[in-house]
């Protein structure tokens, strides 16, 4: 359960603020994905990835960075929240 306060969010279960304060960090989160999977893709040859604790989709997503280097890689989204996963699949497609 996530909990507003002001401009902050806390996730009790994790025991981190989400808060705006942190945008270098969800970057440095992003582009790292970004390049694990740009490797996995190209130099690894994976073709098929399983995103576990999808969260709420953005830009450059585990399926738009896969098939971007090889369009034939498959990926499977996994979230325990349902309103995560239904926004992961709409965004899919």
């Amino acid at each position: 359960m996530t909990e507003t306060t002001g401009d902050q969010r806390w996730n009790p279960d994790l025991g981190i603020d989400v808060s705006v304060a942190h945008p270098p960090r969800v970057r440095a989160n992003r582009a790292f994905l970004g390049r694990a999977v740009r490797y996995l893709a190209a130099e690894a040859g994976l073709r098929h990835f399983l995103d576990l604790g999808t969260g709420i989709p953005s830009a450059d997503n585990t399926h738009e960075v896969a098939q971007a280097i090889a369009p034939d890689a498959r990926v499977v989204y996994v979230d325990n929240d349902r309103c995560r996963s239904g926004c992961a699949h709409a965004s899919c497609g």
